[in-house]
């Protein structure tokens, strides 16, 4: 089985990166509707609504990411030295419902997935 994929980033040394691993796919600086990753395979960062349209997030984690890393253009060999690995997520988006018992808060998930018009 074919699966289509998309990577999301607007970064450069993320995108060769992936590229090293061997993922080729289609590139989007970002989603502008969620019709661009519904069921698609996603590589990069993206918001809980839109993971939820999607088959299955690849996000890549960097563990010793330095703190003065943080938010700058990385290099592949800077990704490689932060530990970057692919990690996979899969996102269900559910209604959630709260109760007040005895003045404490319960919430409780439902199995039923929302609707995008509810």
């Amino acid at each position: 089985m074919i699966v289509d994929s998309v990577i999301v980033s607007r970064h450069a040394g993320m995108i060769e990166w992936l590229r090293r691993q061997g993922i080729k796919a289609e590139v989007l600086s970002h989603v502008e509707h969620p019709i661009q990753i519904w069921n698609r395979v996603v590589y990069g960062n993206i918001p809980y609504h839109l993971a939820a349209e999607a088959r299955i997030v690849i996000t890549v984690d960097m563990p010793k990411l330095r703190v003065d890393q943080r938010g700058k253009e990385l290099s592949p060999e800077e990704m490689d030295e932060a530990g970057a690995t692919l990690v996979a997520y899969r996102v269900l988006k559910r209604r959630v419902i709260t109760e007040c018992i005895n003045d404490s808060a319960c919430v409780f998930i439902s199995d039923v997935p929302c609707g995008g018009d509810e």
